[in-house]
């Protein structure tokens, strides 16, 4: 114990164990960090105080920090004073980069320490915001500082401490309740004396063992009366008929806040709005003695921050509880005094002007537009784009110079984009296009503008006529390079692969910054898979991807995920099915906890993608009904176009024709727009709903017309798929014959299966057949290779091959069994392909014996109509129309 008994004059209550094992944490080699983490109130944050006393005390340096949920909106927010100070800024396009900002934050802690190590502590770490996430990463993995963070239960984690959390240096330490041992001395620390058995039995139960519920019982039952000391013996003991009727913290919160003073409740409340304050200004304005009050109640608490005293409330509940209701008038003055003694005095502190600003937007007072902006672009840097969005706006309704202005429309413009509110975002974009000067601004603003017109409206021509303008009005420079490669990004996205090579093909990569390799990986990538290349467009998707993680300070119009489109897309092209829906299912998740609808809509038509291929009708029409609910329908049109078509698909695959003229309908209705990434999916919805609807001509007339389309533009990856629809659905030898010469062109899985299926097709080898529903098999594409295998096994018995047709009847049994409801004409003309469930056996089995609907109902408890409805769906399955078809049909099917 001798490492504690120094530590805050005396040893910590109740946690004694888990400080001794802190203690050897940062005296160990190789440990970098420890994490506490525990439920809210149970101990970590008085368990973090003692920690950082006694790494004072062993003489380490000190910096502390304190997340909150208002912090986490404001990237860097909770490590505001690690940011150089308003007055140094210099450049503006430089220094107010958020890669500048933690620069100079890893400078200003290593000069803090010095020679000494320097001990980081941060509570309530699930609260920081991106940026300041990584920036604690990397001061810990290069070992610049040993960390000390609070984690709550049950909290989303950031991902760099997600990922530090696993590393092998640093150690977790999972804070229990305490244990009823625990509470005795704890209570006795607190009142000053012993407690009896009633009274340690009713603390034990009431507070559960969370630290914090036992120290507000505690102190409140001090204040009301409950627990009273026995004048003779100084025991304190509980005094019947006292008990509050509830242990729930907010409660006894509550319960201790109405006691105040007009004084003291005045003090908590500028405290609770604006903590941690700074402790000198805060005396001057609320009094020494109304703050010496709260903290002899337990309400607040004095932190060293260097060389400034902070003061803030014990606990965020308390915050929360205060915050709840708006603010007043009085709360408004005391926060503008606090901003107008904080500047009179210098604001010397890198946090200050942002706590200025902060607190004059909060009164409705004036802030400095350049510190909303500085702040606004690390938010965007850490793609918290609601949170920028604010924070431009904020600032633009400052007044702000002509060049800010531009950058704030620039940076709320780019942030409603990233949101998918490209019609919101248009106005700003195109008054900072309007008023751009310098090279840097036109590129900027052209570039913005250009990408919300193409995704609002699906107006190619309007977006590469934007881009061309500026082309004009700039010199050679990395400016016209910018605006280049985001040419070639628009014309590869919307289908052109060809003119979208041509422009690559006028930049110079050699050499390039982060930025211009994130935007020439985005490009080349939606090149290369309509070219034709799928697994090339992986490749360089992925690369693309991690040089926009590797380098997070850069900031681009396109989120990292805008390179999932090309992967996701190649890795269905090349039959990587399973990595391709994980893919999507991610992509989903993250646009949902992010709150950006564009991800999440995204998300569900790549899964809807997957699942149509795999012939999960039911779950493709779940993901493509929640596309058309998550997407704005006033914005990108192409993905609601994209999801009728998804749903009409699915719908021809259940043999349900109707539903699925009626949903292309409402995808001709949709505005026609200019779209590589749903290029597919729209030509063949509006074929297949022909061929359904027994217009095979019609059908051939929509795939021939995109032939020759995809043809001019270079587009492959459209050519090849109608290729393969002609020769797969109308029996094309010509198509046939293209598709198997595809095979040497592209040498992924879905290009040599396909090809397979051509040759076997050329060929007229039935056997050659089931090799390649095989290989569909085994790649996931289930409604492929069930009719393949149904439309062989056909043919085999009708030519007396009975092995071989027994070969194929397998296959397509296993694959009917791994799909939902499909009931293409290919797969129910054959009987033996389609599995009846038990209760269609039962129903077909009596009504092949005479049994009528009726009677078939009352023997199984079913109502006639659902006999019939049983009935209807056994007859499309086993390809008959008449119970006697049924009755001749049944003596094979029912034994299979």
């Amino acid at each position: 114990m001798s490492d504690l008994q120094h530590v805050g004059g005396a040893p910590i209550v109740g946690r004694e164990a888990e400080l001794l094992f802190i203690a050897a944490a940062m005296k160990r080699p190789g440990c970098r960090a420890v994490f506490l983490i525990g439920a809210a109130g149970v101990g970590k944050t008085r368990l973090t105080d003692e920690c950082r006393e006694l790494a004072r005390e062993s003489g380490m340096a000190v910096v502390s920090a304190s997340a909150n949920a208002g912090s986490a909106r404001i990237s860097l927010g909770a490590l505001a004073h690690l940011l150089p100070p308003a007055s140094e800024l210099g450049d503006l396009h430089q220094d107010l980069q958020p890669a500048h900002l933690l620069q100079s934050a890893r400078k200003s802690l290593a000069a803090e320490a010095g020679d000494r190590r320097l001990v980081l502590s941060i509570d309530d770490a699930h609260h920081l915001d991106p940026v300041a996430a990584q920036l604690v990463y990397q001061l810990v993995s290069v070992d610049s500082a040993f960390l000390i963070a609070t984690l709550r239960t049950g909290e989303k984690i950031p991902s760099p401490i997600a990922e530090l959390l696993l590393k092998a240096t640093v150690d977790r330490l999972d804070l229990q309740e305490l244990k009823p041992h625990d509470v005795a001395p704890i209570a006795r620390d607190l009142l000053g004396g012993a407690l009896d058995g009633p009274a340690i039995s009713w603390l034990t139960a009431t507070s559960a063992g969370n630290a914090l519920f036992l120290r507000e019982l505690v102190l409140s039952a001090r204040d009301d009366g409950t627990l009273v000391p026995d004048p003779a013996s100084n025991v304190w003991r509980l005094q019947s008929g006292r008990r509050p009727s509830s242990p729930r913290l907010t409660e006894l919160l509550e319960h201790r806040l109405d006691g105040l003073s007009i004084d003291e409740r005045r003090a908590l409340e500028v405290i609770a709005l604006a903590e941690p304050l700074p402790l000198e200004p805060v005396e001057e304005l609320l009094g020494l003695d109304v703050l010496d009050a709260l903290d002899r109640r337990g309400l607040v608490r004095v932190l060293a921050d260097g060389k400034r005293l902070t003061i803030g409330l014990c606990h965020p509940l308390y915050v929360e509880i205060i915050r709840r209701a708006p603010m007043n008038l009085r709360q408004r003055a005391d926060l503008g005094a606090l901003a107008s003694a904080i500047r009179s005095a210098g604001g010397r502190r890198r946090e200050d002007p942002i706590r200025i600003a902060t607190w004059q937007l909060a009164v409705g007072g004036r802030a400095d537009p350049e510190v909303l902006l500085r702040a606004a672009l690390a938010a965007q840097l850490g793609f918290d784009d609601h949170t920028a969005i604010d924070l431009a706006g904020a600032g633009l309704q400052q007044d702000p110079s002509a060049d800010v202005r531009i950058e704030l429309l620039l940076c709320r413009g780019l942030g409603l984009s990233r949101l998918g509110r490209f019609r919101a975002a248009t106005p700003d974009l195109m008054h900072a296009y309007e008023a751009a000067q310098s090279p840097v601004h036109i590129a900027r603003s052209a570039i913005r503008l250009a990408a919300a017109t193409l995704e609002r409206d699906g107006d190619l021509k309007s977006a590469i006529t934007t881009l061309d303008n500026a082309i004009v009005r700039l010199p050679e420079g990395p400016e016209l390079v910018d605006v280049r490669l985001e040419r070639a990004t628009l014309l590869a996205d919307a289908g052109f692969p060809a003119a979208a090579a041509d422009e690559l093909r006028l930049v110079d990569e050699t050499g390039q910054p982060p930025a211009q390799r994130i935007i020439t990986a985005l490009a080349r990538g939606s090149e290369r898979l309509n070219s034709g290349f799928p697994l090339e467009a992986i490749d360089v998707a992925d690369a693309g991807l991690h040089i926009h993680l590797s380098h997070p300070t850069e900031t681009t119009t396109y989120h990292p995920t805008s390179h999932f489109l090309p992967r996701i897309l190649g890795l269905i092209e090349s039959g990587q099915l399973d990595v391709a829906e994980r893919d999507a299912r991610w992509i989903q998740q993250r646009g949902a906890e992010e709150r950006r609808p564009i991800a999440q809509t995204g998300g569900c038509l790549f899964a809807a993608m997957v699942l149509l291929r795999r012939g999960q009708t039911n779950a493709c029409v779940k993901a493509a009904e929640e596309a058309l609910t998550t997407s704005p329908s006033d914005n990108q049109p192409y993905m609601r176009r994209l999801a009728w078509a998804l749903l009409a698909r699915a719908q021809v695959l259940r043999g349900d024709v109707g539903s699925a003229i009626a949903s292309l309908r409402e995808f001709d209705q949709a505005p026609h727009v200019v779209d590589g990434f749903g290029e597919v999916e729209y030509v063949l919805a509006r074929s297949q709903v022909r061929v359904a609807g027994f217009d095979r001509d019609g059908a051939r007339s929509v795939l021939q017309d995109a032939l020759a389309d995809a043809g001019t533009r270079g587009n492959w990856r459209v050519t090849m798929n109608v290729l393969d629809e002609l020769m797969h659905e109308h029996l094309d030898r010509d198509a046939a014959a293209r598709v198997a010469q595809s095979a040497v062109r592209s040498p992924d899985a879905l290009s040599q299966a396909r090809a397979l299926q051509a040759w076997s097709m050329l060929k007229g080898d039935l056997g050659a057949h089931g090799d390649a529903a095989t290989r569909f098999l085994e790649l996931g594409f289930n409604v492929r290779a069930a009719e393949i295998s149904a439309r062989a096994a056909r043919d085999a018995k009708r030519h007396g091959d009975g092995r071989t047709a027994a070969r194929l009847e397998r296959i397509a049994s296993l694959a009917v069994g791994r799909m939902d409801g499909v009931l293409t004409p290919a797969i129910t003309g054959y009987t033996a392909a389609v599995p009846l469930t038990d209760r269609e056996r039962e129903i077909a089995s009596l009504v092949s014996r005479g049994a009528t609907s009726k009677e078939v109902g009352v023997h199984l408890n079913l109502s006639a109509r659902t006999v019939d409805n049983h009935l209807q769906r056994v007859f499309a399955k086993l390809g008959v129309s008449s119970r006697r078809e049924l009755r001749a049909a049944l003596g094979q099917s029912t034994s299979e």
